[in-house]
């Protein structure tokens, strides 16, 4: 039973084979996407609204059509058959645990509902897209962040740069910045790591350089 999901990121909402083992309402899914023949009252489109998927922040934008397309009083049935609701009453915060999830009258398609007073969270963090570059001319990295402007009065965000995997030694610009360059002292595959920090909490993400001779 799947009710009030978000499918994002495949065309594979259900495994093949399995279709006919699988049933519910209220979904998201991607217009390429074949709609499974037992899910009703579906929503498709080319982005389900998430806030920003370069920084993997999965909240819901005020324009998105998942606002209020939940179903409210979803049901599910336990191993002994007994009736139980699926309104959930919870929603993950990154790193904290969870936090009351609130609905403004219906529920919202996803993880989390839009407008839910959250405590602080970590900064969102990309490192950009994994390169390949030739030893005489290094990385340009293109590092992102966001903060959530927690705890209050607002911290000062901190990023650093560091080398987590490679043959050699890594020599970035300003291993401050979020945009900076890195250079190589060998040729190989290495795995830099941008890390950012508010006063409290911090998160990183990880980029793949593959550095060539030529």
């Amino acid at each position: 039973m799947a009710v009030n999901n978000v499918f994002y990121g495949s065309d594979t909402i259900v495994q093949a084979g399995y279709e006919s083992r699988v049933n519910g309402n209220n979904n998201w899914i991607p217009s390429t996407a074949a709609n499974p023949p037992g899910f009703g009252s579906t929503i498709s489109g080319t982005s389900p609204g998430f806030v920003d998927t370069l920084l993997r922040d999965y909240y819901l934008s005020s324009a998105s059509l998942c606002r209020n397309a939940g179903s409210n009083s979803p049901i599910y049935l336990d191993g002994a058959g007994v009736s139980h609701s699926g309104v959930p009453v919870s929603e993950y915060v990154r790193h904290v645990n969870s936090a009351t999830r609130a609905s403004d009258c219906c529920l919202d398609l996803g993880a989390y509902e839009y407008g839910t007073a959250l405590p602080n969270q970590p900064p969102f963090v990309s490192a950009g897209p994994n390169q390949t570059v030739t030893l005489e001319t290094g990385a340009s990295l293109s590092g992102a962040i966001r903060d959530d402007g927690l705890p209050n009065p607002p911290a000062m965000v901190t990023t650093t740069w560091s080398t987590v995997s490679g043959r050699g030694t890594v020599t970035f610009g300003n291993a401050n910045a979020t945009h900076t360059t890195a250079n190589f002292s060998r040729a190989g595959t290495y795995v830099l790591r941008l890390t950012a920090r508010d006063s409290a909490l911090s998160d990183f993400d990880d980029v793949t350089i593959v550095v060539t001779r030529h």
